[in-house]
């Protein structure tokens, strides 16, 4: 068959099994098994797909059609112009993120360096990121899951950057030198929520999706840990979490608080200052 027949036949499939966007689905399969830009489809449509590749390109489908996420077949994502590596057991960093580390750089240039903690940093993609955008800057990346620690190393020898330092703890537990800025996209889905998983999302790790019965366990634990040299805090939290971590963290003793919105008009990011 050839490569557009494999592709028409492949997205009549994924649309009878529900998948949005079924023909870039099978586009983005098909470019994978072939090494080429998805782009370069366009220009081969005649071409006989061989047996060998064909062979490569089944399984992919199944999983695909089993609502397996599209970045764990792959075997990478694409986060604020990285690539990083993405796998099972560590959680798919979000487009909505990319809005969380933009609030960030913005407040963040110009600023005099000091170090910044990105909290449960899974794949690196904030801390990496904000590395980037603050070279002057220190950053930690702390992730207590062995999983998420590898596949963190492959995407910081990546990187080429130098000024990220992993730290295999559990939040801010055991942290002695001292941290000015705290990132944190922690899980914040309620226990409500993970009986409703979309299909794609059951394939993540739980504990990276599970906040708890009112989805901000981890949130008010890293709230309590704070130390009083911590000055600013950037939250990226779940769609009615907002208030109350605003209160949590006026009581913590932050004087400036505000919440951002994201693209659906949610109100998703809460930024806190001291003083």
């Amino acid at each position: 068959m050839t490569l557009l027949d494999i592709i028409n036949r492949t997205a009549d499939f994924f649309q009878k099994k529900g998948l949005e966007s079924p023909r870039l689905q099978i586009e983005l399969l098909l470019a994978h098994v072939l090494k080429l830009p998805r782009m370069q489809l366009y220009l081969q449509f005649e071409r006989e797909l061989q047996e060998s590749e064909a062979e490569q390109l089944r399984p992919l489908v199944k999983r695909r059609a089993d609502r397996e996420p599209m970045q764990y077949i792959l075997g990478q994502v694409s986060f604020d112009g990285l690539k990083l590596h993405c796998a099972p057991g560590v959680l798919i960093p979000r487009p909505e993120t990319e809005l969380l580390v933009d609030l960030i750089k913005k407040d963040l240039q110009g600023k005099p360096p000091a170090t910044l903690a990105d909290v449960g940093t899974g794949t690196g993609a904030i801390a990496l990121s904000l590395a980037k955008a603050l070279p002057d800057w220190k950053v930690l990346a702390i992730e207590p899951m062995a999983e998420a620690a590898v596949l963190f190393q492959k995407n910081l020898l990546n990187s080429g950057l130098t000024n990220v330092t992993y730290v295999n703890t559990s939040l801010l537990e055991g942290i002695n030198e001292t941290v000015e800025v705290v990132v944190a996209n922690l899980p914040y889905l309620t226990s409500g929520e993970m009986q409703n998983l979309q299909p794609e999302l059951k394939f993540e790790p739980t504990t990276a999706l599970d906040g708890g019965p009112d989805g901000l366990d981890l949130i008010r634990h890293l709230i309590d840990q704070l130390p009083e040299n911590v000055g600013q805090v950037y939250l990226e939290l779940g769609i009615a979490q907002a208030a109350e971590v605003k209160q949590l963290l006026g009581a913590k003793g932050f004087k400036t608080i505000s919440s951002h919105k994201d693209l659906l008009d949610h109100e998703r990011f809460v930024i806190a200052t001291r003083s």
